[in-house]
């Protein structure tokens, strides 16, 4: 079967990288306050949600008091690593992004630890996508070039190719080996270029590409409970193991799609920015 495990995590850093540029633009103190609201509250109302799954006599037992517990649990080492990548692109704007992933690299050479060797990779992808962004590689750059369908149609190749090889792999640490790394950046280009280059001709892939990212983190956050309730509510109703796939995809979309709509309204606003800076609250105040 193929999969996108190795890469997937990857690409969202670089594509992560390649956004937080903007993010540089910001006073410390400004980007210090939009990553505490926008980022760490949603990340520590998302924590409490997944560690009561435990159950909630536990989770007073053992994780309300243990600090260890809270840092990177579960789906959501993710955010947790975005918001630090985030404040220390800030903090090191005045040095060029590919100088830290080259950094990185060597650190990742260093260190054999699959821990560390992970947080090395997650930030080399970062910073290489804000390497990216500053080097101002466009859709409309690409497609001015002749040699446009050869690229589609290379990258294509590239991105089948790598995932033909993962998926007759054992997926574990395979992107954290330094021939895995090497595929993992060029199935990440792959995609890159060809989004770019259908994202430039479609005006719906516009749309829908402008619309998962104004809502990322709406549905990172919420998928994986909506799984798990999916997965819960499937097995209780023995549903056949062969739409297990579909069912996850198609209802954790759904669910994020309207979730999405309705954050930036109250009670739901709560779940992904802090209330008290929420424009809407301040309006309901108002009223």
């Amino acid at each position: 079967m193929l999969t996108l495990t190795p890469f997937r995590m990857p690409l969202l850093f670089v594509i992560a990288g390649v956004l937080a540029v903007s993010h540089n633009r910001k006073k410390p103190v400004e980007l210090l306050g939009s990553v505490a609201r926008k980022i760490y509250w949603p990340y520590l109302v998302w924590t409490a949600i997944l560690l009561n799954t435990a159950g909630f006599s536990y989770f007073l037992t053992h994780y309300a008091t243990d600090f260890t517990a809270w840092i990177a649990p579960g789906y959501l080492w993710f955010i947790f690593y975005l918001g630090i990548f985030i404040l220390v692109s800030r903090l090191l704007s005045g040095i060029p992004s590919w100088s830290i992933a080259v950094v990185l690299l060597v650190g990742l050479i260093a260190f054999e630890s699959f821990e560390y060797r992970a947080v090395f990779v997650y930030g080399i992808c970062f910073f290489a996508g804000a390497a990216i962004s500053q080097c101002v590689l466009s859709a409309e750059t690409i497609m001015q070039r002749s040699g446009a369908r050869a690229i589609v149609l290379a990258s294509g190749a590239v991105l089948l190719l790598s995932t033909l090889i993962a998926s007759s792999l054992t997926l574990g640490g395979f992107a954290f080996r330094p021939w895995g790394i090497a595929l993992t950046f060029s199935t990440n280009a792959a995609i890159l270029i060809s989004l770019s280059i259908y994202y430039r001709y479609s005006s719906a892939a516009s749309a829908a590409v402008e619309y998962l990212g104004r809502n990322s983190l709406v549905f990172y956050l919420s998928h994986w409970p909506i799984m798990v309730a999916v997965m819960t509510l499937a097995t209780t109703l023995n549903v056949e193991p062969h739409y297990h796939a579909a069912l996850l995809f198609g209802i954790s979309l759904a669910a994020g799609c309207i979730i999405a709509t309705l954050r930036r309204h109250p009670p739901v606003a709560w779940f992904f920015t802090f209330p008290w800076r929420n424009p809407r609250m301040r309006d309901l105040r108002k009223n």
